[in-house]
């Protein structure tokens, strides 16, 4: 359990911009791993504005962080892909991992592949970038915040509300099961049995509510007040696996299996040469 635990934050990422020289994060995101390829997910959101001045920051294996400007991927000829559903806040992007990268992933076989292991009331957990807590310069890693949420309200559209605080930054965090001695499992509680942490979703934003005050000599509007309900709307793993499956998906991803295979074969023949 320990060492899944560490290689799920090493898969974390936060996603920001450079301004004088200093990081600031905006999103947070997470590494996956398809046929020895891998990808970086986060919120839609967090990258469809000024995304080609926007850094991957993740930690190197010589200690320290690693800045990947996501122009040069987009650069060398990929792309985000998203659902086909324009609601769904989930982006996935080709990561060219380089040998100085610590990179971890999330395991395909925590992707939850039953709804009933979404029930309202199962306990999660979040790993994100807390704003006012994670510095680069004071911790010179990657060490996102771990916080735990539960599930309130189940959506039709392959979404959920978890009661979990998320603030700005938060977008794109990885969501899991709480491990726990007692299941709820096809509406039967089940006691005992593996401690199993399993991705549920993505983060996608907080669920603000929004006030208003109204003048008493005009009736109008005169002020309006937001406020973080406490709850934040989560993408399913379903949704993310819609994607993965997508045609538009799998016509990039055969393309960089291919570019990796001849890449192979021209380090065999080096090799050999």
């Amino acid at each position: 359990m320990k060492k899944l635990l560490s290689q799920i934050k090493e898969s974390t990422v936060f996603l920001g911009f450079m301004q004088n020289n200093h990081p600031v994060f905006t999103g947070t995101g997470f590494l996956i791993q398809i046929d020895e390829i891998f990808y970086i997910v986060t919120a839609k959101h967090v990258v469809v504005k000024n995304f080609k001045d926007m850094f991957i920051f993740l930690n190197a294996k010589n200690f320290g962080v690693n800045i990947k400007p996501i122009l040069s991927i987009l650069n060398d000829g990929f792309s985000w892909k998203k659902h086909k559903d324009n609601t769904v806040d989930i982006a996935v992007l080709p990561f060219p991992a380089e040998p100085n990268d610590r990179t971890k992933f999330v395991p395909n076989n925590l992707f939850i592949q039953k709804t009933s292991e979404i029930q309202e009331l199962v306990n999660l957990f979040f790993l994100s970038y807390q704003p006012g807590i994670n510095e680069i310069q004071k911790d010179n890693a990657i060490e996102p915040i771990i916080r735990k949420g539960v599930i309130s309200r189940i959506n039709p559209d392959g979404t959920f509300f978890m009661d979990g605080f998320a603030f700005p930054g938060n977008s794109g965090s990885p969501v899991f099961l709480l491990p726990t001695p007692i299941k709820v499992i096809e509406g039967k509680i089940q006691i005992g049995g593996p401690l199993e942490i399993k991705l549920a979703g993505i983060i996608g934003a907080h669920v603000p509510y929004r006030d208003e005050a109204i003048s008493k000599q005009t009736g109008e509007v005169r002020a309006i007040f937001t406020e973080n309900t406490g709850l934040a709307l989560v993408h399913s793993t379903a949704l993310l696996q819609e994607i993965i499956e997508s045609e538009d998906f799998q016509e990039q991803h055969e393309r960089l299996k291919n570019s990796r295979r001849e890449q192979l074969i021209a380090g065999q023949v080096e090799h050999k040469g």
